[in-house]
């Protein structure tokens, strides 16, 4: 699927609002040290056929909503990945099933104290585990403090690490206009 875009103007780009990157998971362990206990609720749908993967819901009117696309809840958590020497967002579905990211993640951070915590994901079972963070390891303190202040300042919300895809956009995806088309919303 291709579509016109205005590189000059970025008209048709997915807009993303800051240099924020999601966690990446896989079967290889990520690091990462929680330094927050609240994160952002937001809304979800899947596109695996299109590869655009999460795309927020649009709320009142959502084009993807109309077609009875699931719509999943999400926690966006801010971590600092010594890997990458970065804050990133990790994205954990408030799914309380056996092998979901949210139950030991939250039992890790109500024992309060700093730790670096593994995860790893083979399919949908994430694997937890943490452990001390080592005193010669990069604790990451002016990342999370710039961090902090510019979340402070609401120059960005954790949402941005996500592309927000015009509705008319949306409507052009082949998997969309179909169901559309059966619906009657074409």
């Amino acid at each position: 699927m291709s579509h016109i875009v205005n590189l000059l103007t970025d008209e048709g780009m997915p807009q993303a609002a800051t240099g924020l990157q999601r966690v990446k998971i896989s079967e290889s362990e990520t690091p990462v040290y929680p330094f927050a206990a609240s994160g952002e609720l937001i809304s979800l749908h899947y596109l695996d056929d299109e590869e655009l993967g999460y795309v927020p819901c649009g709320g009142k009117g959502c084009v993807l909503c109309a077609i009875g696309l699931h719509r999943t809840e999400h926690v966006l958590l801010p971590v600092y990945n010594p890997s990458t020497g970065a804050v990133e967002v990790l994205l954990a579905s408030t799914s309380q099933r056996p092998g979901s990211l949210l139950p030991p993640l939250k039992a890790i951070l109500k024992a309060g104290r700093p730790v670096v915590v593994f995860l790893t994901r083979n399919g949908k079972k994430f694997t937890v585990s943490s452990g001390a963070i080592p005193a010669d390891a990069d604790h990451g303190e002016s990342a999370i403090a710039a961090f902090n202040t510019a979340y402070a300042a609401k120059e960005f919300k954790l949402e941005s690490v996500f592309p927000v895809y015009d509705a008319d956009l949306l409507k052009e995806l082949p998997s969309v206009k179909s169901k559309r088309k059966i619906k009657g919303l074409e």
